[in-house]
């Protein structure tokens, strides 16, 4: 007994060992980064983020829980998404044990991939009681795949925990029907159909494909004698448990109806046409994303050129090994129908439990594991583009109940590895027992390394990093951006739409789910949203650079009589400019102006001063480029005390020295003219200052005076040839309080030549992180 509990001791932890590993591979650009990196780009991982803080506001009850705060003021917003529940639980959890937005929701995607993992290994190693290696593997296989890793930006689709739930809670009924009570059988359907309803309430794609894997599998299964007989066996003794369950499984599907069937009388589904976008094609088994570490390289030689618009969403290769290894069980599984499909025996769930009667089972249960590899090969056929666009899947859409609603079909792959782990785990377990039997000495020990090192490399082929699109974002940066936004919001808003400048390179979309969070973090409504439907009229509002925005927002508030402030919120400066760590002071007019005058002039500015900035600023109507910051910060610029004085201190060394001065000589230069010229003019300071350089000149060897180094510095020539140069000099040294490094220099120099404005070339300095990360506090 006390060696069984020890056995079973270090299998777990083996078991939770690789878990633990791989789940550190699989969300590498986490752990690398202190978790400050988010998932993907700023596209669906943000709104999905929204849709998780709307469950959390609305458990508390703070908000409809129907209607986020978006698309306002439509109703019944969250049916235009999936609705992502089960996130929503786990998610609150973490929020409540106060993690904020970003972290609560890493960490949760992070926790529900190793529930996957293990979800899937209790189904292989306790349930269906495979060998502890093969168990590992394929729940790794599983947990970790490829097409799953590919599609981490789409987050939902992480959430694949109740699929080995429900199935497991099925073949537990099945296995134990010989001594299994009805009230039991009951239990354990009905969990299956509560774990099935859970999973499409979070991520519909997956419910619905093994919805459409069951019906394949029960029609074969119907179609084979023994498979039959068996079926309807189990049907007669236990069915009012099956009618019971059924009837707690459609109860619960109540919820999920209730959100879907008021949108789904006044929105179409998708078009096959949208469909076919993103239906395999024969080279789609062999690309597992361009950062995969082994197979990445086979990308170009078998993608088409150019590549399709969705080909990201066509990244569904399994891996060589569990490709070859599927190719072989589809061969076996075909022998077994063959075999075992057509023989009738009778019935080995009545009467006595004979050895003859279990040898029926035996054989149906391996007629079952044939059924399973052949539907899983079978999906994988039906969901595959042939020839000139030709795709089976077109009559599943076109017959199917649902088939409508799922336009990225290529997700289906994520599904079918539970069923390909069943097999792979199955076969691992069989070669593992034939080494066992027939294993002697070294060679059984190399047959197991074998098979080890086999078992490794099918899962170590399925990692790689997330290239495409980047590995993500900070999440720092995100939520800085996000709270400065949110509170230029004024706090009498009824609503808010949002706005950007058309020179801002960021996409619709991502302006989009900005609004939503935003909406989530003010608690104040906007009317922009995205998702995969949208409301009647609103499509006009989701370019929000589009010429015609804001006349299609005036239409918008018209069109539903929005009463109260609806307030335009302009997202500048873009998150590229925010402080990874926290809101950067600069924010404040008063911290913005204040620390211009210390940056350029090393002091304080006036109250004269400063109250006429300020003026300007809190006075400045939105996109007026003549009162605006990067006017102000210009204007402080200019002034002949820093622009002027500068200059000419930077033609100074150029014509004196032939070189620019460093940063250290310039901050001390100019503390030393700004001396010369208290209580004399500033044609004094220069000339006395001129002196003083060339003494210092003179015991370098050189033998020119003071006025005549003045004069170069002022000439016509000295004036053509550096002060485009000493412009971009001045931005380096009085913005970021540095020497310029020379490819940026250049590159600025290059674009004042051309004729660039001093607007875009202060612009380039005050936005940067460069600039706003120099006021943090550590």
């Amino acid at each position: 007994m006390i060696r069984k509990t020890t056995r079973n001791l270090r299998s777990w932890l083996a078991a939770l060992a690789v878990g633990a590993a791989c789940i550190v591979q699989y969300h590498l650009a986490q752990f690398s980064t202190r978790f400050d990196t988010f998932y993907g780009d700023r596209g669906d991982a943000r709104g999905f983020l929204s849709l998780c803080e709307h469950w959390y506001l609305a458990l508390q009850g703070k908000v409809a829980v129907l209607s986020p705060e978006m698309f306002y003021p439509v109703r019944g917003t969250l049916a235009y998404s999936e609705l992502v529940f089960g996130f929503g639980l786990f998610y609150s959890a973490a929020r409540a044990l106060g993690l904020e937005m970003f972290s609560a929701l890493e960490a949760v995607v992070i926790v529900i991939n190793f529930l996957n993992y293990l979800a899937c290994f209790v189904l292989l190693y306790r349930v269906l009681q495979f060998r502890l290696l093969a168990s590992i593997a394929a729940s790794a296989f599983f947990a970790f795949n490829s097409p799953k890793f590919f599609q981490t930006g789409h987050l939902q689709l992480q959430f694949v925990l109740c699929l080995p739930i429900a199935l497991g809670c099925v073949l537990l009924f099945v296995k134990h029907a010989e001594s299994i009570s009805r009230k039991r059988a009951f239990l354990l359907l009905a969990l299956a159909g509560a774990a099935l309803n859970v999973q499409m309430l979070t991520a519909f794609y997956m419910a619905w494909f093994l919805v459409l894997w069951s019906f394949l599998f029960l029609f074969l299964a119907l179609c084979l004698p023994r498979s039959r007989r068996f079926i309807l066996d189990l049907a007669r003794r236990f069915w009012p448990s099956l009618i019971a369950a059924t009837l707690v499984t459609l109860l619960l599907a109540v919820p999920f109806l209730a959100v879907y069937l008021p949108m789904l009388q006044t929105h179409p589904w998708y078009t096959f046409t949208n469909v076919s976008e993103m239906i395999p094609r024969w080279w789609s088994l062999l690309t597992m994303g361009h950062g995969n570490y082994l197979w990445g390289w086979l990308i170009p030689y078998v993608r088409p050129e150019p590549p399709p618009v969705a080909w990201g969403e066509l990244t569904v290769g399994i891996g060589v090994v569990t490709s070859l290894v599927w190719l072989a069980l589809t061969v076996y599984g075909i022998r077994i129908l063959i075999r075992y499909g057509r023989r009738v025996a009778p019935s080995s769930l009545e009467g006595q439990v004979t050895a003859q009667a279990s040898g029926e089972r035996a054989r149906a249960y391996k007629l079952f594991l044939g059924l399973t590899i052949v539907t899983t090969t079978l999906f994988y056929l039906l969901g595959m583009q042939y020839g000139d666009g030709f795709s089976p899947w077109k009559y599943v859409y076109k017959y199917f109940p649902g088939a409508g609603a799922v336009r990225a079909m290529s997700r289906y792959v994520i599904f079918l590895t539970l069923p390909i782990s069943i097999a792979f785990g199955y076969a691992l377990s069989r070669a593992a027992e034939w080494i066992e039997r027939h294993g002697e000495g070294r060679r059984r020990v190399w047959l197991k390394f074998a098979l080890a090192a086999l078992a490794v490399f099918s899962v170590v082929e399925q990692f790689g990093v997330f290239k495409v699109g980047g590995t993500g974002f900070s999440k720092r940066a995100e939520r800085a951006y996000l709270h400065a936004m949110a509170a230029k919001l004024p706090k009498d808003c009824t609503a808010f739409y949002v706005a950007a400048r058309p020179d801002d390179k960021h996409n619709a979309f991502e302006y989009q789910y900005d609004a939503m969070l935003i909406a989530n973090i003010s608690r104040i409504p906007t009317l922009n949203g995205s998702s995969s439907q949208f409301p009647e009229e609103w499509f006009g509002l989701y370019d929000v650079k589009h010429v015609a925005y804001e006349e299609k927002v005036r239409a918008w508030i018209a069109r539903h009589r929005l009463e109260g402030k609806v307030c335009r919120l302009e997202l500048w400066p873009p998150v590229e400019a925010f402080d990874p760590k926290t809101p950067s002071p600069l924010d404040a007019s008063d911290f913005f102006v204040r620390q211009h005058y210390k940056d350029f002039f090393e002091r304080e500015p006036t109250a004269e001063e400063l109250t006429h900035w300020l003026k300007m600023l809190d006075s400045c109507p939105r996109r007026d480029a003549s009162c605006d910051r990067l006017h102000v910060s210009s204007s402080i610029f200019r002034a002949p005390e820093f622009a002027g004085r500068g200059a000419w201190l930077y033609r100074l060394y150029r014509t004196a020295a032939a070189r620019p001065p460093t940063f250290d000589e310039f901050t001390s230069d100019m503390r030393r003219l700004r001396a010369l010229a208290e209580g004399a003019d500033e044609e004094r300071a220069r000339t006395a200052f001129a002196g003083e350089f060339a003494e210092r000149l003179a015991s370098a060897g050189a033998t020119r005076e003071g006025r005549a180094l003045k004069a170069a510095a002022e000439s016509r020539e000295a004036v053509a040839n550096f002060n485009n140069s000493a412009l971009v000099f001045l931005h380096y040294v009085g913005y970021l309080r540095r020497a310029p490094e020379a490819g940026g220099e250049q590159a600025w120099t290059d674009f004042v030549n051309r004729g660039g404005d001093l607007r875009t070339l202060t612009n380039g300095f005050v936005n940067t992180a460069e600039y706003r990360q120099r006021f943090l506090k550590f």
